[in-house]
């Protein structure tokens, strides 16, 4: 193991992502308020990549569970690691064990919860999901870790209740209530498999278009009315990529399609959100319905 005290690329004081300029790739560093180098990540791709592991460890590193305590040759150093004992960064060396403890208590007494904002002070909160597929049979399960705690938790297809619930469970007390379809209590909404196809929760991108069912309206919507329909498509951070407008009719079953432009769903996961407006004059003019449905493109 080199001594990581001199960094590839020029640092302030902090716990920060940098870009090593020699190859371009990211990693992020803890220093101490006198600049010595305490952490160094190993180094990523993608800057988002080294933003959002330099918020996973930063929860990691209040914990003493999370340190392991190293020896190469005379020299000790420790390593930060995840639930699953994955290193998340590696410390400099020190000439002894006493050095090193040291360390770790200044780490763990001392660090504050990086920002990747620097116009706010709001603490960014990031979220990793992970779909695999099930072996002899349609669908897929899920995990969804909290990059900030590695908390995680595990759902069945693409349960957005149970997303929702996990988020709002560790975002601040302020923002923790999130708005949860309410598609169960009022229609449902759900990726069709082409224009005549069957329900799924994944397709495979380079459609040129993407179908929706709405149903299951309940009473007082019945067969033949009319409404407008007021889509959004977000990527699952919450960026919006699409706002648009079109005009249905339920069918004999009161059901309806839209359909989308494939051009708007690259790869990942989405969410599309449809609020139905009935037309004026209907029996239910001043109601309207919403429901969210959240799928994979690959």
């Amino acid at each position: 193991m080199r001594n990581q005290s001199s960094p590839p690329a020029q640092a302030a004081s902090g716990f920060e992502v940098l870009q090593n300029q020699d190859n371009n790739l990211y990693f992020f560093l803890l220093k101490d308020t006198d600049g010595n180098q305490i952490l160094r990540s190993k180094e990523y791709p993608a800057l988002n990549t080294a933003q959002m592991r330099m918020q996973s460890a930063a929860g990691l590193a209040r914990q003493e569970k999370n340190y392991t305590h190293r020896k190469e040759g005379e020299k000790c150093f420790f390593t930060l690691v995840n639930a699953s004992k994955q290193e998340m960064a590696r410390s400099a060396f020190f000439e002894d064990e006493d050095q090193m403890l040291a360390a770790i208590e200044y780490v763990k007494n001392s660090l504050h919860t990086p920002t990747n904002n620097p116009g706010g002070s709001k603490q960014r909160q990031s979220y990793r999901i992970d779909l695999y597929p099930k072996e002899g049979e349609n669908g897929f399960n899920g995990r969804i870790v909290h990059l900030l705690t590695d908390k995680s938790a595990t759902f069945q297809g693409l349960d957005m209740q149970a997303i929702s619930r996990f988020i709002g469970g560790h975002l601040p007390t302020s923002s923790s209530k999130l708005n949860e379809p309410e598609s169960a209590k009022m229609f449902t909404l759900g990726l069709l498999s082409g224009a005549e196809g069957n329900l799924v929760q994944s397709i495979e991108s380079g459609q040129s278009l993407l179908y929706f069912l709405l149903k299951d309206f309940g009473e007082g919507w019945p067969a033949k009315s009319g409404m407008t329909a007021k889509i959004a498509v977000r990527s699952l951070d919450g960026t919006t990529i699409t706002t648009t407008e079109s005009k249905i009719r339920l069918s004999g079953d009161a059901s309806a399609q839209i359909a989308l432009p494939g051009s708007y769903f690259s790869t990942g996961l989405f969410r599309v959100q449809v609020t139905c407006a009935p037309e004026l004059g209907s029996p239910q003019t001043g109601n309207t319905l919403s429901a969210t449905c959240m799928f994979q493109v690959f």
